[in-house]
């Protein structure tokens, strides 16, 4: 993906709608060249184009960390019910920001101690209130919508020795891996799940095969994929002939 690409998406994350002009204005290339790139978005569903003028799709527009909870709520705690389940005693857990795993707060065993090293402001708030966990917080930059730190230089520069990660991600495309819409989280989500002997990526069925814009971890860095049973039966066939272990969460009756 070029670059150009993902700054017309983070350029209309940041301002809502711009002219080609505009565009062509900040980018310092030709209008007809920012027409050029936004066809290409257009075709992957990304952006809309009106009038001269260009916004995100709706499914490509930021949302808030509060919106977010609400978007498929159902699957999110299932799939949160088998994460929780994954921590053992004294292990060192990494958890990503994301909704997912938010969620896993209020489903974890309340005996459990073990250490967690998270960057998402919701998830230090909750789990410091389970007495056993020991919360670390790496060093970073404040990112509003999604209530979470994007890690600095050097906190990346620096390596830890944990048990599991639990990663989030805008959208999961087979056999690639996933992909969010900016570059701004992806060097975090990367470094949590670097840190790990296991990879669990927490992607709903709504996260799957769609477009997106940047690659964020490859389907060889991932160990184990939990989703929901919304998943195509085709999608989970592939991810076995792959080697993945896949857990499709289940509401227990």
């Amino acid at each position: 993906m070029e670059k150009k690409d993902l700054l017309i998406v983070e350029l209309l994350e940041k301002n809502g709608i711009l002219s080609v002009k505009e565009l062509s204005q900040i980018l310092l290339c030709s209008e007809m060249t920012i027409r050029r790139y936004l066809v290409t978005l257009e075709t992957k569903g990304l952006v809309k184009r009106h009038h001269g003028c260009a916004f995100l799709n709706t499914r490509a527009r930021p949302t808030k960390f509060s919106e977010q909870m609400n978007i498929n709520s159902r699957e999110k705690f299932l799939i949160a019910i088998e994460a929780a389940r994954m921590i053992r005693n004294e292990q060192v857990v990494c958890f990503d920001s994301g909704t997912t795993i938010q969620r896993m707060v209020d489903l974890l065993d309340n005996r459990l101690t073990f250490t967690a090293i998270t960057p998402s402001l919701p998830f230090i708030e909750s789990v410091a209130k389970i007495k056993g966990v020991k919360v670390v917080v790496p060093e970073g930059i404040y990112n509003y919508n999604n209530r979470t730190l994007e890690l600095t230089d050097n906190a990346i520069n620096h390596n830890i020795n944990a048990d599991i990660s639990f990663i989030s991600c805008r959208s999961f495309r087979i056999p690639v891996g996933t992909y969010e819409h900016t570059d701004t989280l992806v060097p975090t989500k990367r470094w949590l799940a670097k840190q790990s002997k296991t990879t669990v990526l927490l992607a709903d069925s709504s996260k799957w095969q769609i477009e997106s814009l940047r690659r964020c971890l490859t389907l060889s860095e991932i160990d184990i994929i939990i989703t929901d049973e919304g998943v195509p039966k085709d999608s989970v066939d592939k991810l076995q002939n792959l080697g993945k272990k896949i857990v499709i969460a289940k509401e227990h009756k």
